[in-house]
């Protein structure tokens, strides 16, 4: 199949933004680690703290531990492997192979991650149990590659406009919410979150190069 002159500097351009917003990404989860962990300053975590508290109630603490499963291994490799079974239903095993890659790879990320930083959690009464490091945040951070994963197979579908905006608000909403039920939940500071959120970035744009480098 030819490729037009017009298809290849799409693609060149395409290819170069997702460069650039992969540096991005790093500089600023590198300069976010810097700040919270090398230089100690607490003021984003302490914006975060204020947000939270209140909001604090039996209610919302009830609805903040359901909203954080959303973000569990177990919950995104059940998503991960329902995809893959789509995917290859579909006859779509290259595509299926990818996912299955970005997920199992982001959850070896997260935990290489937290053992370079080994950051203490919040030293504040853990309203879920918690073990284990804080910086990242691993809920948010599998939370945050899942619905972007779901993102892209999304915007390659044959959905209307209407239909595919709609669900990729939804799929960023449930993913800031379960970021946030962990600030709420007191097992991990904002910058945990937001760092996992940059991490996640990362990984899903050097994911992209990677798929079209070998494409």
């Amino acid at each position: 199949m030819k490729i037009n002159n017009n298809s290849k500097k799409s693609l060149t351009t395409h290819f170069w933004a997702l460069v650039a917003l992969l540096v991005i990404s790093c500089g600023l989860f590198l300069w976010l680690a810097w700040e919270v962990i090398g230089e100690k300053r607490e003021w984003l975590d302490t914006q975060g703290w204020n947000f939270v508290q209140g909001f604090t109630s039996p209610l919302h603490t009830q609805w903040a531990l359901l909203i954080t499963f959303g973000g569990t291994n177990f919950f995104t490799s059940c998503i991960y492997l329902v995809i893959i079974f789509f995917l290859f239903k579909k006859n779509y095993k290259r595509e299926a192979v990818h996912v299955l890659i970005i997920g199992s790879g982001v959850i070896l990320l997260g935990w290489v991650l937290k053992l370079v930083f080994q950051r203490a959690r919040p030293n504040l009464p853990h309203l879920q149990l918690a073990k284990g490091y804080s910086f990242p945040s691993g809920h948010t951070l599998g939370a945050f590659t899942l619905c972007g994963v779901l993102i892209y197979l999304i915007l390659k579908s044959e959905w209307s406009n209407l239909a595919k905006s709609a669900t990729v608000l939804l799929l960023l909403v449930y993913a800031c919410l379960v970021g946030l039920s962990r600030i709420y939940l007191h097992v991990h500071f904002t910058s945990d979150v937001i760092g996992s959120m940059l991490v996640a970035l990362c990984w899903l744009t050097f994911s992209l190069i990677c798929i079209k480098l070998t494409s």
